[in-house]
Order: C-alpha cells, then structure tokens, then sequence
C-alpha cells in the first residue's frame, strides 16, 4: 500500500546482489569470470538471511513494517530471479567440476559401537 515501500524493493534487490556477490570477485581469475558471475547470483540467493534480519528488526523496533514487508519481497525475488540468471549464463554444454578428493578406499570399516 505504501509507494515508498514499493520503491525500496529494487533497492534492496540490489543490495542484497552487491553485498553478497562481491566474494565472487576473488574467484574471477581461478574459475573465470562467467562462473564467478553464477557464483555471485547464487551466492546473492538468500531469503533464510532475509527472514531472520526482518524478524530481529522488528521485535528490536529496529525496523518498520514497511521495511521489513520489502525486505522479505527483495529477498523472495533473489530466490525466485538469481538461480534463474545464474542458470543462463552458465553454459549447458560445460561439465560440472568436481574436486579430485583422492582415492577412495573402499576397504575402510566403520567403527563398531
């Protein structure tokens, strides 16, 4: 009901993109910059985050109602658009890197109890 809500939802859309994909940034030179780019939209992808912030904020008196309403919306347009870029700019063709973790030993016994 409130403008100024609405208005504060691509802002903290934004936000929530700038804060929590900047560590990607490191990865450019070890990934590259088009899996650093995915890294970020995923890593951006929070709404558990979001859930607890507005609830602090409003049982601290911290935040309005107003705030924590377009909160929550930013956070549930992050779950619903940043998997969803992220997904187009990863090309469909390139397999999945798995880390070599060594050998397995498939010998190994579990301790008895």
């Amino acid at each position: 009901a409130s403008p100024t809500a609405m208005a504060e939802i691509p802002v903290f859309l934004l936000a929530l993109l700038v804060v929590r994909s900047v560590p990607a940034i490191l990865y450019c030179r070890l990934i590259g910059r088009r899996r650093a780019l995915v890294a970020g939209l995923m890593q951006a992808t929070n709404l558990t985050f979001v859930i607890v912030a507005t609830q602090l904020g409003r049982a601290t008196g911290q935040l309005s109602g107003s705030a924590a309403a377009s909160l929550l919306a930013a956070g549930l347009l992050s779950a619903a658009i940043f998997p969803a870029l992220a997904l187009k700019f990863l090309p469909a063709h390139e397999p999945a890197v798995v880390a070599d973790l060594g050998p397995v030993n498939t010998q190994a016994r579990l301790p008895s109890v």
